[in-house]
């Protein structure tokens, strides 16, 4: 019997493997079917290597007995399905080429990194990891028959972001000219010119359109024309090997010009497209010239018949309620929890402790009168620290001159003056909300908290996992999402200071206290600024008084779609603070996965820190599945698929 056509996929700085996920798993019998992942972190390798071999499974039941069994007898279980299904293991290494891998030459980077000049004999050389990838590729390629063939994937994101960028200024002596990061789209353009696919999907960050080269060349344009020439050297000559679309706008209705491409252009919203999350990302997809002969050349995806896209509450509400533990670390600004172990009676004693405070903060006589103070203290200390940083270079050489440049002049502390109406008005109003607990509760949870897990919470059926209503009103989501794995895997809270507890249950009941109905448009959060935060919750660091910092303890309101979940989690869960005050604690792992649509069945290995990583680096798979049906229908339409 003839076996049915297949599109092979080449996934380039895969991750844990989002977008492949989406695509494999698109609909019943996906014709895409993925050929080989690259990817050069060991816990993401290890994540993506063993979710392939899930897929090769016909039965997975037994892949579900691994991700239930505890730490302990983990690594022996993975051994025995080895064991057990050894050509699906296989399929699955070879897939991933068994060991993580990296793009590009690492010769070369480091060479970049000091600032060497690069000849033409250095860029000839390859590296064992990379001949292994070309080999595969040119198998691949090879040996597709009347398949077809399509590279997915996108460079890390860090050298492009906003946030990313903001964070490397603070570096003495970087240059982005010698960071290997703001280069590595070439190497998926190495990758196209060899591999020849009949499209590709890059994928990259909103911030990428505005990040620019050190002579201040905007790198944007430099990378379409790279990807569509596919020859950095000899684009003027050159005829385009690949034509860059966007999923979202035709080029007639481009903000940007073909000479001037702006990403704005190419933007894809994922709320407006069923993902439970503003997270915008910038999405190009190639076409092989050849295949644009007959076409109208419209590939834009419309969002219009798209699924709704669930609030916060109604996709990781329903999730077991578990507390936060509580940080062995030292917490320089509050000596009094220093040594405090980590159990559920002292929890929740801290729980008490901290609730108190809420008490006392919201509710005594002079609260508002003191909050005010507070604030106005606040705004004092900013436009002063903003003087210091301004005449910094005086501090030094001329203390005297320098105490007295950065005193506030009369007019600067009427302007502080001038705010004290406009914060009084809002201070009422949120004490008075808070005050009387209208929309959420500091009740204990009925029947204890529980701790959560790093490995697995059993449940009586993966249903009671979801929110009451949820797969009724979303099915799409529901379907995607859910698994008969009766239980909940990767859900367990990080380690928090106690004085960071008593800011998250501040800032989560002042964002319960204010939040809105959740809207089609941009959500604002009402996260309070570091402003609004008492005295006694202050971080002893001067940045706390910078207004570039002020939603540094950010709560996502339950009724909103959250904001973009970020690789930042594995550092602190600041940004990323519950809804629920009677939890007190970041999001977990797994409610981050949801929040990305990964299926409940996406078991991240490594350690927390590097769970986290997984998830906030990657393409959120609902979103892929609905790009891969679209690249689907266009396969159609040009009669390249049956």
């Amino acid at each position: 019997m003839k076996r049915k056509q297949q599109v092979q996929i080449i996934d380039l700085f895969a991750g844990p493997g989002g977008l492949g996920e989406g695509f494999s798993n698109c609909k019943a019998d996906s014709p895409f079917k993925i050929a080989m992942s690259v990817e050069k972190e060991a816990n993401a390798h290890k994540t993506l290597t063993r979710r392939a071999f899930y897929r090769q499974l016909k039965d997975k039941n037994p892949y579900y007995d691994y991700i239930r069994c505890d730490k302990s007898s983990k690594d022996a279980k993975f051994e025995e399905l080895k064991l057990q299904f050894p050509s699906e293991w296989k399929a699955a290494s070879e897939e991933t080429l068994e060991t993580p891998h990296a793009l590009g030459n690492s010769d070369i980077f480091k060479m970049l990194k000091d600032g060497t000049p690069l000849t033409e004999s250095d860029y000839q050389k390859t590296t064992k990891e990379q001949d292994t990838i070309n080999a595969k590729i040119k198998d691949i390629k090879d040996n597709l028959g009347e398949d077809k063939l399509i590279v997915i994937g996108g460079p890390p994101c860090q050298a492009y972001s906003t946030m990313g960028r903001g964070r490397r200024q603070g570096i003495e002596g970087y240059n982005q000219d010698h960071d290997e990061r703001f280069f590595l789209y070439g190497e998926y353009a190495n990758a196209i010119k060899l591999a020849e696919p009949d499209f590709f999907i890059m994928e990259n960050v909103s911030g990428i359109g505005s990040a620019k080269l050190a002579d201040g060349t905007l790198i944007f344009n430099q990378i379409i024309n790279r990807l569509e020439y596919l020859d950095p050297k000899h684009l003027e000559t050159s005829k385009k090997k690949y034509h860059v679309f966007s999923l979202v706008k035709p080029k007639d209705g481009f903000l940007g010009s073909s000479d001037a491409p702006i990403e704005k252009d190419y933007l894809i919203k994922a709320v407006e497209f069923g993902v439970p999350q503003e997270r915008a990302r910038v999405i190009l997809l190639g076409v092989k010239d050849e295949h644009l002969q007959n076409f109208d050349g419209n590939f834009v995806m419309s969002s219009k018949n798209a699924p709704e896209s669930p609030s916060l509450e109604e996709t990781i509400g329903g999730l077991p309620k578990i507390r936060s533990y509580i940080s062995s670390r030292k917490d320089k600004s509050n000596h009094e929890y220093e040594h405090i172990e980590d159990n559920t009676d002292n929890w929740n004693s801290l729980w008490k402790e901290r609730k108190a405070l809420i008490d006392e903060i919201f509710g005594g006589s002079e609260s508002v009168e003191s909050a005010l103070a507070e604030v106005l203290e606040w705004e004092t200390k900013s436009k002063i620290l903003e003087k210091q940083k301004k005449y910094e270079y005086i501090r030094e050489s001329n203390p005297e001159g320098f105490n007295e440049v950065t005193k506030l002049s009369l007019d600067e502390q009427r302007d502080v003056d001038l705010k004290q109406q406009v914060h009084e008005k809002y201070i009422r109003l949120v004490y008075s909300k808070i005050s009387e607990r209208k929309d959420f509760s500091l009740d204990e949870i009925e029947g204890g908290i529980q701790e959560g897990s790093d490995q697995f919470i059993t449940l009586n059926s993966s249903k009671n996992a979801f929110s009451p209503g949820f797969e009724e009103q979303y099915p799409q989501l529901f379907k995607w999402l859910h698994r008969d794995i009766l239980g909940v895997a990767n859900h367990d809270s990080k380690k928090h200071m106690a004085k960071d507890l008593a800011r998250y249950m501040f800032s989560a009941v002042w964002t319960e206290a204010t939040k809105s109905s959740a809207g089609s448009g941009r959500e604002v959060s009402p996260s309070p600024r570091t402003k609004y935060f008492p005295a006694s919750l202050a971080s002893s660091h001067k940045s706390w008084y910078s207004k570039n910092f002020q939603d540094r303890f950010r709560t996502h309101p339950r009724t909103h779609r959250s904001k973009t979940i970020t690789s930042h989690m594995h550092k602190d869960g600041h940004a990323n603070i519950h809804y629920d005050p009677r939890q007190n604690r970041s999001i977990t792992v797994r409610e981050a996965a949801r929040l990305q649509t990964f299926p409940d069945d996406y078991y991240f290995e490594g350690g927390q820190s590097a769970q986290y990583l997984q998830v906030g680096n990657a393409v959120p798979p609902f979103l892929a599945k609905q790009i891969a049906l679209h690249l689907l229908k266009i396969m159609k339409k040009l009669d390249l698929v049956n």
